[in-house]
């Protein structure tokens, strides 16, 4: 097989653009009308900076990427007004307009800045997998994708290499996985969604996801009463809402009993955002489908940035060992022991 070197897009491959803090400052305060001090925050392919305002408040400034597209952007503003409007309780940013009352600022670089809220908190991956982890991970998810159901953009169907429906797209860049180890693992997870997978895509319920709800795009204000906030709305794509599920879940996983807490997991999700009888029996395929991808893309980024492999690599051993728990699981039996475990309410609203 030859090497692919993938049509990842040029969001991942151009990079960030360059604003200085002097610069960041000037905008704030002529574009927004807000002082206060600055501190970069770390981002793939854009420039965010918490702006800290003299009145306490929080916000991030945000500079796209030059290559991302008006459509995108326009497309990740207009869902977080959207949510403003069908869940205002949700702990999500909220889009500030510019003095003008425009979306955003259009600059000579090609880049766009943006002012959103600051949702406060700590990230939960510096939190202990716990059920109440994983529980309030579920909640969560599952308010956003009943306050998502509805929202419609032209630029929701764009393609994303993360998107797990492209899953079997993975196969041409099989040969960037190193480890043969890892290569098998996904090889098996690619065959395996051509199976059961594929032929199903169009029968799930499909809409507009948040697409990356990993432990770096969740925060919670207390340890005890675990409330969780969601960041990041660059990765939002048109695809089956299971995804949203899939990507959340494989995060918390409890590995000493993966089907207990799969099941857990589904169960909390179920009795907020009912899930069908298709979407209970893939849930599994698809969370291996992420892990596949995280081992994929983790590889063809650390060829090409090697300066920074640590940092990309860092889920490997995650998405390895979460393939080999799920390989054995009988994913057709999951929706037989859900039911079984659920009331007798959430077994007729699950058919």
């Amino acid at each position: 097989m030859t090497t692919v070197d993938p049509d990842i897009g040029s969001l991942l491959t151009t990079p960030p653009p360059a604003i200085s803090q002097q610069e960041a400052c000037a905008i704030a305060k002529t574009t927004f009308g807000l002082t206060g001090s600055l501190k970069q925050l770390t981002s793939e392919r854009d420039v965010n900076f918490l702006l800290r305002a003299d009145d306490g408040k929080g916000y991030v400034l945000k500079f796209t990427n030059e290559m991302e597209p008006e459509e995108q952007t326009d497309f990740q503003t207009k869902a977080l007004l959207h949510l403003e409007k069908t869940a205002p309780s949700l702990r999500v940013p909220r889009a500030v307009p510019t003095l003008s009352g425009e979306l955003w600022l259009e600059l000579e670089n090609g880049s766009r800045a943006r002012l959103l809220s600051y949702v406060e908190g700590s990230l939960s991956s510096t939190l202990p997998k716990s059920p109440t982890l994983a529980d309030a991970v579920a909640t969560a998810g599952a308010k956003l994708v009943n306050a998502l159901e509805g929202f419609e953009h032209p630029a929701a169907n764009h393609y994303l290499i993360w998107d797990i429906k492209n899953a079997g797209t993975l196969r041409s860049m099989l040969p960037l996985i190193e480890d043969s180890e890892q290569r098998g693992l996904v090889e098996r997870v690619i065959d395996g969604f051509d199976e059961r997978i594929a032929p199903r895509l169009d029968d799930l319920p499909w809409q507009v996801i948040h697409g990356d709800l990993n432990p770096q795009n969740l925060v919670t204000e207390d340890e005890t009463d675990l409330e969780i906030g969601v960041l990041d709305f660059g990765d939002m794509v048109r695809s089956p809402r299971i995804c949203e599920l899939a990507i959340a879940a494989g995060y918390q996983l409890d590995f000493s009993d993966v089907e207990a807490s799969i099941v857990q997991f589904l169960a909390c999700w179920h009795s907020i955002c009912p899930l069908t009888r298709a979407e209970v029996e893939l849930s599994a395929d698809f969370i291996a489908a992420r892990f596949a991808t995280i081992i994929t893309v983790a590889n063809w980024r650390a060829q090409r940035y090697p300066e920074n492999r640590a940092y990309i690599t860092r889920n490997l051993a995650l998405a390895s060992n979460g393939i080999r728990h799920l390989t054995n699981l009988d994913t057709k039996g999951l929706y037989e022991v859900l039911a079984d475990r659920a009331e007798a309410k959430l077994h007729k609203e699950i058919s």
